[in-house]
């Protein structure tokens, strides 16, 4: 790893990922970002680089609005099913970047 929440490879992220999938499934998290959805099973071996950027910067608070307009976009661009890992990836990583957004703009407005 080259800082404290980055990942030097794709297979590191994906564990990661299907570890909080894990965690979904057996209850310990109330979240439900990975459970099967409409039909679609989340297969986090079917994230990319690009999914994995974007959770470097979400995990170290980097993430800017451009940064997830620009992944969002770019995602729809590569993936134009209606559902999919990686779209439900993203909705995962939309909610963490709302909490981080949300804190900043009270954070500036105390």
């Amino acid at each position: 790893m080259e800082g404290p929440n980055k990942f030097e490879n794709l297979n590191d992220f994906q564990a990661e990922i299907a570890a909080l999938q894990q965690e979904e499934e057996s209850g310990k998290s109330p979240t439900a970002h990975f459970k099967e959805w409409k039909g679609v099973i989340f297969n986090p071996s079917e994230l990319t680089e690009n999914d994995r950027e974007i959770w470097d910067k979400t995990k170290d608070d980097s993430i800017s609005e451009a940064d997830f307009y620009a992944y969002r976009e770019k995602l729809m661009q590569e993936d134009p099913s209606q559902s999919s890992s990686r779209k439900m990836f993203m909705a995962f990583i939309a909610n963490k970047a709302t909490e981080i957004f949300g804190r900043r703009y009270l954070n500036k407005n105390k």
